[in-house]
Order: C-alpha cells, then sequence, then structure tokens
C-alpha cells in the first residue's frame, strides 16, 4: 500500500505544519508534495524527536516541490502567484499511489489522483479568503479602486475552483465540529471530526511547577516582578484581532507577553505601552516555559480550531477568548476560561476584570483544566488516522500490473 502527503506550503510553523510532522510520524516513508519549501521558516522548532542527521529539517529525499521552487524566494509566497496555485498542485503526479493524504487549508485538497485511489483530506478550514471571509480579506488589503477592479473577479475565479477541487476529496476529515459546519455549508459534503495532535505533553504531576511563583520573564524591565502576565501564542496577522487584547491590558495596566512574529507586529509595537512585550519566535522550551509562569491565554480573534488553547491548558493555564470558532469545543467557561462575546475592546476588559476577580479568589484548578486537554492528546490524533487508513485500505483498487510509475 503505497501512501503519500500534500501539503499546501512549507514556508512557515504553524498548527498545520505540526499536523504534517505527525502525519510523517505515522508514514515515515511517504514522500511530501508541497507547492514550495523555504527551509529556513519552516524549520522543525528545536527538542522535537526527529532523526539527528535531520537537523530539525524536513528529510530532502521524500520532499517534491512544483515547479514554483525554481523562483526566487521572495517571489514564490507572493500574492502575484496566487493564480498558478490551482494548475501547479495539479501538475503532481500521483499516479503511482493508493492514499493521498492532503493536509489543506487551501490548495492542495485539489490535487488529482488514479481511478481506484482514495484521496484523504485533513482540512484545517474552507479557504477563509474564498468563503465567509472573503469581505475582510479585501478591506484588509487596503486596496485602491484600481486593484479591487482585477482582485474580485480574480477571487471568483480561486472560489469556483476551490468549489470543485473539493469534489476531489474522497473522504473529508474536519479539525473541529466548526470546520466540519463549515465544510457542510461550503462544500456540501460530510466529515468526520479528528481533533488535531497537541504534542505538550505535561503529567499531572508536573503540574506544581506550573503555578505562578510571582516571577515573570526579564523582558519585563519596566514592570513590577511580583505581577504574572497574560500569554498570546499567534502569528500576528490581522484576523488573529491581537490588537484588541494589546488595546485592553494598555487600558487595564496588564502585564502582556505576545510570543509570535507576522505582518501586523510593526503596528502592534507602535500600539503598544509599556506593559505589553513582544517576545518573538522563541524555540518549543522557550515557549514551554512562557505557558508555565503565565496567568492565562488569550485567543481574542475566532480560531478554527485554535491549538495553542488546548497547549495553554495542558499546562493547567485557563483560557480568555472570543465565543466563537474553535475555541466553544475547547474551553468550558468558568471551569478551564472565560468568554467575551464581541470583538471590542470594552468587552475583553469586561471579561478580564471578571477573570481577574476570580483568579485571585483561587478559582480555575490546574488538574481539572489540564484533565480537559487531555481529550486532544497526539495519540487520539494517530490512533484515528491508522483506523481511517486501515479501513479504507481494504477498498482499494490495486495500481494495474505494468503500469510505470513516476
Amino acid at each position: 500500500m503505497k501512501i503519500a502527503l500534500v501539503h499546501d506550503y512549507l514556508n512557515q510553523w504553524g498548527g498545520a505544519e505540526e499536523v504534517l510532522l505527525v502525519l510523517h510520524e505515522l508514514f515515515p516513508d511517504a514522500p511530501i508534495y508541497t507547492l514550495f519549501y523555504d527551509r529556513e521558516h519552516s524549520a522543525i522548532p528545536q527538542n522535537i524527536a526527529f532523526p539527528p542527521e535531520q537537523e530539525g529539517q524536513w528529510p530532502k529525499d521524500l520532499l517534491h516541490m512544483s515547479g514554483l521552487q525554481r523562483l526566487p524566494a521572495w517571489l514564490r509566497g507572493s500574492r502575484l502567484l496566487m493564480p498558478v496555485y490551482p494548475t501547479a498542485v495539479e501538475m503532481f503526479d500521483l499516479s503511482a499511489y493508493d492514499i493521498v493524504i492532503s493536509d489543506s487549508s487551501a490548495f492542495s485538497k485539489g490535487i488529482l489522483t488514479r481511478p481506484g485511489a482514495v484521496h484523504i483530506c485533513y482540512c484545517h478550514s474552507p479557504t477563509r479568503y474564498l468563503w465567509d471571509w472573503h469581505e475582510r480579506y479585501i478591506q484588509e488589503q487596503r486596496l485602491n479602486w484600481f486593484s479591487k477592479a482585477f482582485i474580485v473577479p480574480f477571487l471568483s475565479y480561486l472560489r469556483i475552483w476551490d468549489r470543485w477541487a473539493a469534489d476531489r476529496v474522497d473522504i473529508f476529515l474536519a479539525n473541529s465540529k466548526n470546520v466540519q459546519a463549515r465544510i457542510q455549508k461550503y462544500y456540501g459534503r460530510e466529515s468526520q471530526v479528528v481533533y488535531p495532535p497537541v504534542g505538550v505533553e505535561v503529567r499531572a504531576e508536573e503540574l506544581d511547577s506550573c503555578q505562578i511563583d510571582r516571577t515573570i520573564p526579564d523582558i519585563y524591565d519596566g514592570v513590577e516582578r511580583d505581577i504574572p502576565y497574560y500569554l498570546i501564542v499567534a502569528r500576528l496577522s490581522a484576523y488573529k484581532k491581537i490588537e484588541l487584547a494589546v488595546d485592553a491590558c494598555n487600558r487595564l495596566q496588564l502585564p502582556l507577553v505576545i510570543v509570535g512574529t507576522g505582518r501586523e507586529e510593526k503596528k502592534l509595537r507602535r500600539l503598544a505601552w509599556g506593559s505589553v512585550r513582544f517576545a518573538g519566535q522563541v524555540i518549543r522550551t522557550e515557549l514551554d516555559g512562557y505557558y508555565r509562569k503565565c496567568k492565562a491565554l488569550l485567543m481574542p480573534g475566532t480560531e478554527d480550531f485554535g491549538m495553542v488553547m488546548a497547549e495553554a491548558m495542558s499546562f493547567g493555564k485557563p483560557v480568555i477568548a472570543y465565543r466563537d470558532g474553535g475555541a466553544m469545543e475547547i474551553v468550558e467557561e468558568g471551569t478551564s476560561g472565560e468568554f467575551f462575546d464581541r470583538e471590542s475592546t470594552r468587552s475583553l476588559m469586561d471579561t478580564l476584570r471578571r477573570f481577574e476577580d476570580s483568579w485571585r479568589a483561587g478559582g480555575y484548578d490546574a488538574r481539572a483544566i489540564h484533565g480537559q486537554a487531555q481529550r486532544f492528546d497526539t495519540r487520539h490524533f494517530k490512533d484515528a488516522i491508522r483506523e481511517i487508513v486501515a479501513k479504507v485500505s481494504k477498498t482499494i483498487m490495486p495500481l494495474q500490473p505494468g503500469r510505470d510509475e513516476p
């Protein structure tokens, strides 16, 4: 049984790449097809178990990139090339494989497979900027009228292709009930929910070391060191709504640490006052340290799932999130965190005040929060994928004898 993996593009490290890594662990001999590969920005974080000879990099002998890889790095990920992404994906020759698993939030579900093969798509989300966020996407680009005249019909073309591409999938797996509903709405397809793997393993007996010791990281040069901090872990993108958390913590003078980088970083730094500090990109051990010492994780935007929420909870930390999307499946209000109801600074401030009162009174039991996070342990994801692959392998039409392989 020959299996191949397909990923949109390897030019960053995030939740989708963590899923791909676990799929690679499950099927270590499966080739990985992707539109393009950026060795520096997609490096596997330190202290994630991986063969030492690979030095934190994806195995070169398994990577298959599209023709876009030959372009300069600055151009490969440019929006100017989006019109050719569908064609580039369709040109992957996957005719030798019996099962193809795409790890997709955009283009990789549009691959072409041979008759009799099974295409399983692990869908992180129907492409946001083509469907439910297409108006927001256009607004965030701050385009002039001339540019809009081109981008609007172009997005319509991509939306039609994306709908056609969804019909090429044999089995959809959704990373949450939230995404499952959107797959049904936009693609008219049934799907099975398989929560993504949260690989942080914190044993219950370790939770005492995660309790607040009333110290904060050295980056807080101007803040009293006996004040615990709130934490954000995210790519600094507009849709994450991190400016709401920055504004709320500014006004309430609450310490906030932001881990991550992205296009919105300069804007957010301009908004931040003395109680807000940026940690940038950190390695896994440093991130674990931030989780251990924080008071709570903030999630001000809508997430399809939100793996960092489950990660924070595995350390016994509560989550304060916008009441929408994947947070509704992860956080239990009053036990493992709190919700705010409107995407506004005032709404978040009200919830932070309520949380502060409850936290000072001893609320949010770390062991109870940790127990809730175990639903998203990596072993559950692996077991589900193994079961699905074993089931579909019984239905595979074998490759015809004598057929040439790529």
